[in-house]
């Protein structure tokens, strides 16, 4: 009976992992929410950045790094980050708000009703938000 038992157990495995289906991650190429409600896309990152930008450093932002939120305006980044430091949820460190050096429909991803940088973007400045 034991020696039937990893048999058994792969078996069952392998039909949980075939009926899973995982939803296919959507990469919507004609993004209506950018091109016509987003002139500009802000993200959030941190403060160190500033330097880079002040010193005319090309800053990449890397969303295999991590899952960089997009944002419309100013200030919704702005507000966003308020509730983040509020709420305890912010990473370590001081953050900011910046706008990327373009507006592209491949540059967001929809997930969770949210827009998330799905490829690699060039930051242009950091905003000063009053909060």
């Amino acid at each position: 009976m034991l020696k039937f038992f990893p048999v058994c157990l792969i078996t069952i495995i392998c039909c949980a992992c075939a009926a899973h289906k995982p939803e296919m991650e959507s990469r919507n190429l004609s993004n209506p929410v950018v091109s016509k409600n987003c002139p500009n896309l802000y993200v959030l990152a941190p403060a160190n950045y500033i330097i880079e930008l002040a010193a005319d450093s090309n800053v990449i932002m890397d969303p295999g790094w991590h899952d960089f939120v997009l944002y419309c305006s100013p200030d919704k980044a702005g507000n966003a980050l308020d509730k983040m430091v509020k709420s305890g949820t912010a990473h370590k460190g001081d953050w900011s708000v910046y706008m990327l050096d373009e507006t592209s429909e491949d540059l967001v991803k929809m997930e969770n009703g949210r827009m998330i940088l799905a490829s690699p973007a060039r930051l242009k400045t950091w905003l000063e938000i009053e909060g």
